[in-house]
């Protein structure tokens, strides 16, 4: 009876029977049966009723789920069979029971008991399901399994095939064009999925990035939400970026030394670069980007005029804006031409509207070379009368002259000359925001253009130049300026050197050199291009310093001129009164003269030819040193090297300009040089894929405080407090003096129950009418003589 007994409790202990099976499966093996046979009767019961909730029927489930295994055979058609019960009856399962069969498919899983072409559409299919807590269970496991099975170097391309080809089924099918249908959450849920595995870079291809363009023009606003958001926030959020740049950027810090200062530089570099700029690859790919931006620009601007009279739901103003920023960047990116982008956007260009920092931001980024000066002029000159006023605030002026300087950097044809002088009048005004913007595109002017600007505003630089003959603009409208080489080798060849002249200066390779091969280095004596060389720098130099001296002195040129005439003329007078000894003498002394002018003459014919062949040994050293872009192929370290010269040399000017800012008794040019480089590199900051908020704001946007906390509020509080004790109260001074209080001021916190028994109060309580109103009239008497 005992073992009967032990039996039925172990058939009725499931997770007791299971640790028995998986110990040992031959000896239980009965009843492991027992509850197959109960397992096939419990479905045929259900499938009458799928509706209800059978709790002992999904514990059975799970059961069976670990213990297949251990008997392959009678277990055969079970993973199939749990699939197709879910895929039959998903949509009216009772919550609990779907979420146990859901758990026993993916135990059943990860045994290798199925493949995941065979679990992934059902999973996909039941997206469809109105339960919150499910579709979040099957987004995380879509999403690892297809990770796990593309680890690494290895693409499983079936699995990815298949799986592409029925979820895009799934986002294009005509039920996921009804908002209420269930098809739309399948279809949004199964985009979240491409685009997570997309960020993840296991789908990175073009099928997957124009799917999801598709999503862009979904009458569903959250799927069209979900596809944009994409295109505008491929990376991580922008505090996240920010705490991994700060905390490593803290970690150099505190290891940084003389040695490794370069590397840990270009380590910070690198990262807040990564992190910073957003990866655009994703525009890239799509197959039309101009047929893509002119169907959304049509979706975003059709929303605004039509009403939901006509049939069309009327899109939220910030859906269309986002549609918008997603036009202009593909504008921006691919350097396309959108003929009523711009006139349209004209009517949103005042300082009132809403969002019009965000507005003025997808105004500069549509603009690129190719776009037109024509059909960027107008919004121009109305972004001059409504911002950049006297009677705007320095805010608004300041984010109009940012915008105008950004749609210049891209095309700087697009202001006027007229404008332009009038704008960068305001880079004396008061404000500090407004004067820093009105020099930002003075200088860029200086750099670029500087033919457009007045004669007095051009520079030194640029005017030195234009007087040479050079023209430093390109004023031709599309054409343009083509690199012979990689930007910047000059700053590689530079590093190149200094690292050969280290390697020259070590002591054990100088005395394994060979001494004949450069006799004329060993002996101490200069090379013959060394000489050439530094004639040619001396030379140069004197040419510079001649040609800077003669600028402005034409008039004294003129004068000297004269004199040597007049000197001239008395001379020839002179002598044309002497006599004939004298002429013979004369004649004698200008054959001897003849003579010395004839050797003086060969000398300098030979100089001049020893000159002409020194030259020509100079061009042939020229072409025999080529650039390091021409010589070999240039790594990824050989670029980081430039980028880290370039910081470098922006980092020296601005040093520089502020050491001459601070610096007093500099003149004013010095200043101007200054600023003129350290405005280059804050003009190629502009040069980027996409402008922001923060770009149009300039030093405002670095204004604004976050609202503090309450830990940060009391220690102002407590800061402020300090060094103020005659502002505080009786009992801070009494406790700081070590005194306690009185019996009378003890008796005023007491409780009242605790002095009822007072006799004051026992007397007071016991009062009449006529003693109440007295002390009534006498206390209102005494409070306005206190008054008056």
């Amino acid at each position: 009876m005992g073992r009967r007994q032990r039996a039925n409790e172990i058939l009725n202990n499931l997770p007791q029977l299971q640790n028995h099976i998986k110990k040992d499966p031959t000896s239980y093996r009965e009843e492991f049966l027992q509850q197959w046979k109960h397992f096939e009767s419990s479905l045929g019961i259900f499938e009458l009723k799928p509706d209800e909730e059978y709790k002992e029927f999904g514990d059975l489930i799970m059961f069976l789920a670990h213990v297949s295994p251990y008997y392959p055979k009678e277990c055969q058609g079970y993973p199939v069979m749990l699939l197709n019960l879910l895929q039959k009856n998903y949509m009216v399962l009772d919550p609990n029971l779907r979420k146990s069969i859901v758990q026993s498919v993916i135990l059943l899983r990860n045994k290798r008991q199925m493949s995941s072409t065979q679990l992934l559409p059902v999973f996909f299919t039941m997206f469809r399901c109105h339960d919150k807590t499910l579709r979040s269970t099957l987004y995380k496991y879509i999403v690892n399994d297809v990770r796990s099975a593309n680890k690494g170097q290895h693409r499983d391309n079936k699995l990815n095939r298949v799986i592409q080809n029925y979820m895009f089924s799934i986002i294009n099918s005509p039920d996921a064009q009804t908002k209420t249908s269930p098809g739309a959450i399948a279809a949004k849920k199964s985009l979240e999925v491409c685009i997570e595995l997309y960020r993840r870079g296991i789908w990175n291809d073009s099928k997957t990035v124009n799917v999801i363009a598709l999503g862009c023009f979904s009458k569903i606003t959250k799927i069209k939400v979900t596809c944009i958001q994409f295109f505008l926030n491929p990376t991580k959020s922008k505090q996240r970026r920010l705490e991994k740049a700060q905390k490593i950027h803290k970690k150099n810090l505190k290891s940084r030394t003389e040695d490794n200062e370069e590397n840990e530089d270009s380590d910070i570099e690198e990262n807040f670069n990564k992190s910073d700029q957003p990866h655009f690859r994703v525009l890239s790919l799509i197959n039309d980007p101009q047929n893509f931006a002119e169907k959304l620009f049509v979706s975003a601007s059709s929303s605004s005029n039509n009403s939901k009279k006509g049939g069309q739901v009327v899109e939220r103003f910030e859906v269309r804006l986002m549609q918008l920023k997603l036009v202009s960047r593909v504008m921006g990116y691919h350097n396309l031409y959108i003929s009523s982008f711009f006139p349209f956007m004209q009517r949103y260009l005042q300082p009132h509207q809403r969002d019009i920092t965000v507005i003025l931001a997808i105004f500069a980024t549509a603009c690129n070379q190719f776009t037109a000066p024509e059909s960027v002029q107008p919004q121009i000159r109305v972004i001059a009368n409504n911002f950049v006023s006297d009677h705007c605030s320095p805010e608004v002026m300041s984010a109009g002259l940012n915008v105008i300087r950004a749609v210049c950097v891209r095309q700087p044809m697009a202001l006027d000359d007229g404008l332009l002088s009038d704008l960068i009048e305001y880079r004396k005004h008061k404000d500090k925001g407004v004067m820093m913007a009105a020099r930002s595109l003075l200088q860029f002017y200086r750099k670029s253009y500087p033919e457009m600007l007045p004669k007095r505003e051009r520079g030194k630089s640029a005017t030195e130049a234009l007087i040479g003959g050079k023209t430093l603009a390109n004023q031709e409208y599309g054409q343009e300026k083509v690199h012979e080489g990689v930007d910047g080798i000059d700053l590689l060849d530079m590093v190149s050197s200094d690292s050969e002249l280290e390697f020259s200066g070590d002591e054990s390779l100088e005395e394994e050199s060979d001494v004949e091969s450069i006799p004329e280095v060993q002996a101490g004596k200069p090379s013959k291009a060394k000489k050439i060389n530094e004639k040619n720098i001396d030379e140069d130099s004197e040419n510079d310093e001649i040609y800077l001296s003669d600028l402005g002195n034409d008039s004294d040129e003129d004068s000297d001129y004269e004199e040597e005439d007049a000197e001239e003329n008395k001379e020839y007078n002179s002598e044309n009164e002497s006599d004939a000894d004298d002429n013979e003498k004369a004649n004698n002394s200008e054959k001897t003269e003849f003579k010395e002018a004839d050797t003086s003459s060969s000398i300098e014919r030979s100089n001049t030819e020893e000159e002409a062949t020194e030259k020509e040994e100079m061009e042939e050293s020229k072409s025999k040193v080529l650039r390091a872009d021409m010589t070999r192929i240039l790594t990824q370290e050989d670029f980081d090297k430039i980028d880290r010269m370039k910081k470098k040399q922006k980092e020296k000017a601005r040093v520089e300009m502020e050491s001459l800012a601070n610096t007093k008794g500099k003149n004013k040019r010095s200043l101007e040089t200054a600023n003129s480089q350290a405005g280059d590199g804050e003009n190629e900051s502009l040069k980027k894929d996409y402008y922001d908020e923060a770009d149009i704001l300039g030093s405002y946007h670095s204004r604004k405080r976050a609202k503090a906390t309450y830990a940060e509020r009391m220690a102002t509080v407590q800061a402020g407090r300090e060094g103020r004790e005659k502002f505080a109260s009786k009992k801070s001074k009494r406790e700081s003096d070590g005194r306690s209080t009185s019996n009378k001021e003890k008796r005023k916190t007491k409780n009242f129950k605790m002095i009822s028994h007072k006799q004051g109060n026992v007397v007071k309580g016991k009062r009449s009418l006529v003693v109440k109103a007295r002390e009534l009239r006498a206390h209102i008497k005494k409070q306005k003589m206190k008054k008056h």
